[in-house]
């Protein structure tokens, strides 16, 4: 899949007894070499079997560390009421929970691995120099002037977003409300939002911009600089959240 997030549409299935934060965070980690070209590795090493068993996971689960020992509870803060309002207890953000038992470790490793896994069985059918693509000369006929396999990558990203799309729709409609205790300000809110998703945007305009012209397909530039405006972005103001708690 040309986008990483549709690969998260993968684990939908397996969230009910597993960590969704882990399956979603597994099914995207291989892809992140794009994201952050400074890490000592790239793909290659994330895309094998190796990489499913080793790599993917331990870095998954830094990963998984991160994400709710340090962006989960600014992101739930900043989040729209109507959302925040719907968070089951299981669902609120907090580390220390997630992994107070052995079992719970071992629930999200094993979701890290499982993620990671759909990545790989996904990128079998829509990549180039895999073993399915090289085995089968199917792959490799044209349809609408491109390979089946990278057909399947843009028809599979649209599916993925579309399932994904629809999974967030079903759940607003039918979590329970609950009252939410604490609020931020409404300046707080529109700021913290504008800025997150006003550098994607520009992200993506300069992404665009930048190839324009040149002959290359802007599909992956324009895909991979907001996620990585957005990620510096969110850091700052997760930063800037943890420093002011003690006031809160």
């Amino acid at each position: 899949m040309p986008f990483t997030v549709s690969h998260a549409a993968a684990v939908l299935p397996f969230g009910g007894r597993l960590s969704a934060s882990a399956l979603v965070i597994g099914a995207m980690t291989p892809d992140l070499p794009l994201f952050a070209p400074f890490l000592p590795y790239t793909t290659d090493a994330t895309h094998t079997v190796l990489g499913t068993f080793v790599t993917n996971i331990l870095v998954g689960f830094v990963l998984f560390v991160v994400w709710h020992g340090f962006f989960a509870r600014p992101a739930d803060w900043f989040a729209p009421s109507a959302v925040r309002a719907r968070l089951t207890v299981q669902q609120q953000p907090g580390l220390r929970r997630r992994l107070a038992r052995p079992v719970q470790v071992a629930g999200v490793l094993f979701s890290l691995f499982l993620g990671g896994l759909t990545h790989q069985v996904l990128d079998w059918f829509t990549h180039d120099g895999t073993v399915l693509t090289d085995r089968f000369a199917l792959f490799h006929t044209s349809v609408l002037g491109m390979p089946v396999y990278y057909f399947l990558q843009i028809a599979l990203s649209v599916v993925g977003l579309v399932l994904l799309a629809d999974w967030g729709l079903r759940w607003y409609r039918h979590a329970p409300v609950s009252p939410i205790v604490r609020q931020p300000s409404r300046l707080g809110k529109v700021a913290a939002r504008g800025a997150v998703v006003g550098s994607a945007a520009v992200a993506a305009v300069a992404a665009g911009a930048l190839v324009a012209g040149t002959g290359e397909s802007p599909v992956f530039l324009m895909s991979v600089a907001p996620v990585v405006a957005l990620t510096l972005v969110s850091t700052v103001i997760a930063a800037i959240w943890h420093l002011g708690s003690d006031a809160r």
